[in-house]
């Protein structure tokens, strides 16, 4: 294998942006956390049987 490549030059984040990108992320998680706590798999099956009422129907 030939790896010519040149590496990936990485950029330095400031303390600042680090924090900005750590705390969106902690957001993002508890709200992912949220929705997930708050499905059921009834919530999933109704969500499915929906989808196949409204999926058409081909006859041969």
């Amino acid at each position: 294998m030939d790896d010519t490549r040149k590496p990936r030059e990485h950029t330095l984040l400031t303390t600042s942006e680090r924090q900005v990108l750590h705390k969106t992320w902690q957001q993002a998680n508890v709200i992912s956390q949220t929705f997930l706590q708050n499905c059921t798999l009834q919530d999933l099956c109704q969500q499915l049987e929906a989808l196949q009422h409204k999926a058409p129907m081909y006859y041969i």
